[in-house]
Parts: structure tokens; sequence; C-alpha cells
């Protein structure tokens, strides 16, 4: 009986890990889909659209992403099990991924070089990083889901461990994080208090969320520990501070504008 007990409430805990992932998904998805609608508003100049465009592309599939992933955990959670149908998944939100990155170093190389001379370059490395994502993926060979995960993680015939899993973390995360770098540094050549608030907090929160990334990459934590709750938890909180910064840089309350000196919070062209 008692054995009996404990399995049910494994499998509740189950349901309740599953079905509140799922939830944070879609609500994480909905947060990214304003700050792209957000990004769309803003007056830039003619120069500068191609780029405000890349930004709000990296908010908007990003925000797919977690839509997607939040739609499907949640009829996971009460089970629903489609090897095919999750595979096909996790091949477009790989290549989503792979192309929204792109599209955010473009922007941060935009933004510190005021040049648009790198778009295809990116664009194209980036589409190509995630063919090669797909190719990895049929390379690994899913074969089924390890029911004895709480977070129902995929088996595969082949892994991806060691030093080539650390490369591919490394390669998606550090572009960012250099990017993100190089338009912090404009903080120090700009003047105005407005200005420098928000490339402090964009180039920040991009920062943060990319750095923590290229850490885990280089620890495994997500291969050393796949059932963490805790990590889990770390990874959505950071996930959804980011945009929260973004939308503060844009649109600040009003006590930080004041502070700032700012009665009309400017939104100069491509910044």
């Amino acid at each position: 009986m008692m054995g009996a007990n404990q399995g049910w409430a494994r499998h509740v805990a189950f349901i309740l890990r599953l079905a509140v992932q799922g939830l944070v998904a879609l609500a994480t998805g909905a947060l990214y889909a304003y700050v792209a609608r957000l990004v769309l508003a803003r007056p830039t100049s003619a120069d500068a659209q191609r780029a405000n465009h890349a930004f709000a592309f990296w908010w908007g599939a990003f925000g797919a992403v977690e839509f997607l992933a939040g739609a499907y955990s949640i009829p996971a959670a009460f089970g629903y099990r489609d090897l095919a149908m999750v595979i096909t998944l996790l091949n477009v939100l790989l290549f989503l991924i792979a192309v929204a990155i792109g599209a955010l170093v473009y922007y941060l190389v935009y933004l510190y070089t005021g040049s648009s001379r790198s778009y295809w370059p990116i664009v194209g490395a980036y589409v190509a990083l995630g063919i090669a994502l797909m190719y990895l993926v049929a390379w690994m060979q899913p074969t089924g889901y390890d029911e004895s995960s709480p977070s129902l993680t995929l088996q595969y015939t082949r892994q991806l461990v060691g030093a080539p899993a650390i490369a591919l973390g490394l390669l998606l995360s550090v572009p960012v994080v250099l990017a993100a770098v190089g338009y912090g540094s404009l903080f120090f050549r700009t003047e105005g208090g407005e200005q420098r608030f928000r490339v402090a907090l964009v180039a920040g929160s991009f920062l943060v969320w990319f750095g923590w990334s290229t850490v885990s990459s280089i620890l495994q934590l997500q291969q050393k520990y796949p059932d963490s709750a805790a990590l889990q938890a770390l990874n959505s909180l950071i996930a959804l501070a980011a945009p929260l910064l973004v939308i503060m840089a844009f649109r600040p309350p009003g006590w930080i504008r004041a502070r700032l000196g700012a009665r009309v919070w400017p939104q100069p062209p491509g910044t």
C-alpha cells in the first residue's frame, strides 16, 4: 500500500511539474511577444529599420519557442506521447533558436558599429547553424522517452557529451556575450543619462542571460543535473528577468525618468 501511495505521489508530482513548466513557458512566450511588439512600435531611421526588425524577430522567435514548448508540455503532463511530433517540434525549436540568436547578434553588432554590412554573413552563418542542429538531432537518433525522468527527457542512441557538447553550448552563447560587451562599451562613450541607462540595461540583460548560459555550458550543468528543479527554476528566472529589463530600458517608470531628468523619454533611431 505504501509503495502504491508513493507511486501515485510521484505521478502527481510529475504532472504538476510538467504542467507548471508549460504554464511558465506560455507566460514567458506572451512576455516575449509583448517585447517584440514594443520594439516594432519604436520610431527608427530608415538605416536602423533592419536592425530594429532583427531585434523584434529575436523576441518574437523566442516567444514562439516558449509558446510551442509550453503548448506541448501541458498535454504531455497528462499522458500525451507522440515521438514523431516531439522530434519535429524539437527541430523547429532548434532552428528558430539558431536564427533568433543570429538576429540578436546582428542587432548588437549594428548598434556597436552603425553598419549593416554584417547582416548577410551573420544570417547565413546562423541559418547554417540551424540546419546543423537539425542534423545533430538526426545523428543522435531519438528512440523514445525516459519515463523515469521527472522532466520527460528524450533517450538517444548516441549522446553528445564532453568537449563537443561544451563547444556547441559556447557556439550559441559566446557570440552574444561578445556582441553585448561591444554594445555595452558604448556606455562609456555616451553622455546622456537616459541613453546610458538604456545601454546599461539592454547590454546587462544579455550579458547576464548568455553569460549564465556560457557558464552552464562550460560546467555542463544541464547534462549533470537534467532533472534539477532548482536549475530549471533559475534558468526560467533569468529568461524572465531579461525581457523585463529591456521593457524597463525602453519604458522606464516615472521615478527613473525623473531621476535621469528626462521629461519625455527619447527614442533615438536604432538604439
